[in-house]
């Protein structure tokens, strides 16, 4: 019962936060887009026990995916100079986005199978294909956090810790092959060593850490000087303009929001009966979690900019893959929950 009050009361944190941040900004541009946003995004965090049932879908995972949505959203909403639901969407029409993000979620459940049949040279030959694909297309930082996905996995799935070794070579040598084979890999370290010295090119980190340094803790306020900085071509620049426009106090909450994303899925992934299961919501939780730490850390200028949009922050065509990876952690939780009623009803049979 408490836990069940303490999902309802996040829900309705939640949901007004939003509603007061877009309403906020309608009154703000005079828009009525920003109106319908907030009454819609409202009724789906606040009503977000209903739909869980309704979809059978975990409560934790859709509260905070809707959340997260609403709050990209609300970012680029107040970035955009003209408030418009086409502001909204990336003005480039490349598919590349969408691909990046759906390959890695599509592949996931193919290897947790092989991994679940002990079909190792598959499951890694499947990683491969996946990883070396992510880097023809040019997505370095997703080959990287892929194989770093496949690593966990294929030591979970298998029978021996030792067999952790031969998916660690083979990232060894695609990380050895990133930082030599690319043009643009010495550019990428040049600027994160120095990013004010590469302040006046089109370079990533410069911008982003001017945006999270002129929002200081507590932030501008919404809508306030973001246009300027953060253009619908640039997804990877939302958390900064999210911590511009919100503070790095908010920022870091919702580093933690992710945190909490993370390891409901890793519950949900050791309560599974099956390999299968399991294999798939952890890796899917573990997609979310390092990409939120490579983008997270890139814009901050912890890591190296990968140029990886935030999970579900960013919206845009990205986010048709982390909506894929949200449903497999769901989808193993529905497997759960039929599991116990299964076992339930046996025992009920039983007396």
């Amino acid at each position: 019962m408490n836990r069940k009050k303490s999902a309802r009361g996040a829900s309705v944190l939640m949901s007004v936060l939003i509603l007061l941040g877009f309403l906020l900004l309608s009154v703000r541009s005079g828009s009525v887009t920003g109106l319908i946003l907030s009454a819609s995004f409202f009724v789906l965090i606040l009503f977000s026990g209903f739909l869980s049932r309704l979809l059978r879908a975990d409560r934790m995972v859709l509260t905070l995916t809707l959340f997260l949505i609403s709050l990209g959203v609300m970012v680029r909403m107040a970035a955009a100079e003209e408030v418009t639901l086409a502001s909204l969407l990336p003005a480039s029409g490349t598919l590349m986005p969408m691909a990046e993000s759906l390959l890695p979620a599509v592949c996931l459940p193919l290897i947790a199978f092989l991994l679940s049949r002990r079909q190792m040279l598959a499951a890694f030959g499947c990683v491969a294909v996946c990883a070396g694909g992510l880097y023809a297309m040019g997505c370095a930082g997703s080959a990287v956090v892929f194989s770093l996905v496949g690593v966990f996995l294929f030591w979970s799935g298998s029978d021996s810790p030792a067999g952790i070794f031969y998916p660690l070579f083979a990232l060894c040598a695609l990380l050895i092959l990133l930082f030599t084979a690319r043009p643009d890999t010495e550019g990428v370290l040049t600027v994160w060593r120095d990013p004010w010295a590469a302040r006046e090119t089109e370079a990533m980190l410069p911008r982003s850490l001017t945006m999270i340094a002129s929002g200081g803790l507590f932030g501008i306020g919404p809508g306030m000087n973001a246009s300027v900085l953060l253009s619908p071509d640039s997804p990877w620049l939302t958390f900064s303009a999210m911590a511009q426009q919100l503070g790095l106090i908010f920022a870091c909450l919702i580093l933690l929001l992710y945190g909490v994303l993370g390891l409901r899925g890793a519950g949900i992934a050791s309560a599974a009966r099956t390999s299968f299961t399991a294999l798939s919501a952890m890796g899917a939780s573990l997609m979310i979690t390092f990409r939120c730490i490579v983008s997270a850390g890139g814009a901050m200028g912890l890591l190296p900019s990968a140029g990886l949009p935030m999970p579900f922050l960013s919206g845009g065509l990205s986010l048709f893959g982390d909506l894929v990876l949200a449903f497999i952690i769901s989808h193993a939780s529905s497997v759960n929950r039929r599991t116990l009623e299964e076992d339930a009803a046996i025992a009920m049979v039983a007396r």
